[in-house]
C-alpha cells in the first residue's frame, strides 16, 4: 500500500483471526460483531468463519469459536508472534496496522503502540500527505499540511469514508476512538449489503490480472542466494507498492495458493532456511496439503 492510497482494507478473516487470536477462550459471532455493528454484518463474519473452518483454522463449540493449532500458527505469520494475553496488542498495533498497510510485526507497526504516532500514520492516509508512514512523525505530518496551506495549495483530498466515523478530525483526537475510526473504515473498505451472499473464490479467469501482476514483480525481485525464485514476503512488499489490491499478507498468500490451483504460478518449497532472514523466513511461509512453500518460481530465470 503506497503512501497515498488511504484506510483500508481489513479482511474480515484478518480481523476474525486477530480477535480470536487475543482471546484464549474464544468469541461468538455476537461478541465479534459488537464493537464493529457499524460496517461487519454477520453474513460477512459468517462467511470469513465458514472458509476458516474449511481450512481448519478454527473450531467451534456450541457458539464458541476458537483458534486451532494452524489458526494460532496463521496468527503468528501474520501478525509476528503473539502475546500470551495479546488483547490489547490486537488493539492498539495488530488492527490498525493491518487498515494502515504496515506490518503488525515490524518496527513502524509496533510504533503505532503510541499515540502520537497512530496520529501521524492516520493523518498520512487520511489526507494522502507525501510522507514516508514508517518513519513519519506527528510534527512531520502537521507540518506538511500547514505548508500545503502557506503555499496557496488546496487542502489535501481526505478520505472520503471518514464522514461515516467522526464529524472532524478533532474528534478522533483520543487514541482509543481513532483505532476505532481505523478498524470501522478498514473493514468498511469493501462492505457489502446484509443481504449479500458470501463472496464465490474467485474463478480461474479473474485470478489472471493478479496472477500476471505478481508474476511481473517476481521478475523484478531477488531473492539471494535463489536465482530462480523470489520469497513470498518479498513479493509481498514490492507488490503493495506498485498495486492498490495487496490487501493483507493472509489475504494475498490465499490468493497465491488459488491461482496456484489454478495453474496460473508456481510456488516453490523452503530447501535453506537458514539462507532467509528470520522476518522474510516467518512472513513467507504457507502450508499446503503438500507441505509448506515459501518462494514463487521466476520464470524468467528458466
Amino acid at each position: 500500500m503506497s503512501e497515498s492510497s488511504g484506510i483500508g482494507p481489513i479482511e474480515v478473516s484478518d480481523y476474525v483471526l486477530a480477535t480470536l487470536a487475543s482471546r484464549a477462550s474464544g468469541a461468538s459471532i455476537a461478541e465479534l460483531l459488537k464493537t464493529v455493528k457499524e460496517v461487519l454484518s454477520g453474513p460477512r463474519i459468517d462467511a470469513a468463519v465458514t472458509a476458516m473452518i474449511a481450512a481448519e483454522q478454527v473450531e467451534k463449540s456450541g457458539k464458541r469459536l476458537r483458534l486451532t493449532p494452524a489458526g494460532r500458527q496463521a496468527a503468528d505469520r501474520s501478525f509476528g508472534k503473539l502475546p500470551p494475553k495479546a488483547g490489547d496488542y490486537i488493539r492498539r498495533v495488530v488492527l490498525p496496522a493491518l487498515a494502515l498497510g504496515l506490518r503488525p510485526d515490524g518496527t513502524a507497526g509496533r510504533r503505532l503502540a503510541k499515540a502520537d504516532v497512530l496520529r501521524a500514520a492516520f493523518l498520512v492516509r487520511i489526507y494522502r500527505l507525501p510522507l514516508d508512514i514508517e518513519k513519519v512523525t506527528l510534527g512531520h505530518a502537521v507540518a506538511s499540511l500547514l505548508q500545503r496551506g502557506l503555499a496557496g495549495q488546496s487542502a489535501p483530498a481526505r478520505e472520503s469514508r471518514l464522514g461515516g466515523v467522526a464529524g472532524n478530525i478533532g474528534s478522533l483526537s483520543e487514541p482509543d476512538q481513532l483505532r476505532k475510526a481505523i478498524l470501522v473504515l478498514g473493514l468498511g473498505h469493501a462492505a457489502q449489503p446484509v443481504s449479500a451472499p458470501p463472496p464465490p473464490l474467485p474463478a480461474a479467469g479473474d485470478l489472471g490480472p493478479f496472477s500476471r501482476q505478481v508474476l511481473a514483480v517476481v521478475a523484478k525481485t531477488t531473492t539471494p542466494p535463489f536465482p530462480h525464485k523470489t520469497a513470498i514476503a518479498q513479493v509481498y512488499d514490492a507488490y503493495g507498492r506498485q498495486y492498490a489490491d495487496a490487501g493483507s499478507l493472509h489475504s494475498f498468500q490465499q490468493r497465491l495458493l488459488q491461482a496456484r490451483k489454478a495453474g496460473l504460478l508456481r510456488l516453490l518449497p523452503l530447501d535453506q532456511p537458514d539462507a532467509l532472514p528470520p522476518d522474510v523466513l516467518k512472513r513467507s511461509q504457507v502450508e499446503t496439503p503438500d507441505g509448506p512453500v515459501a518462494f514463487i518460481h521466476r520464470e524468467d530465470a528458466e
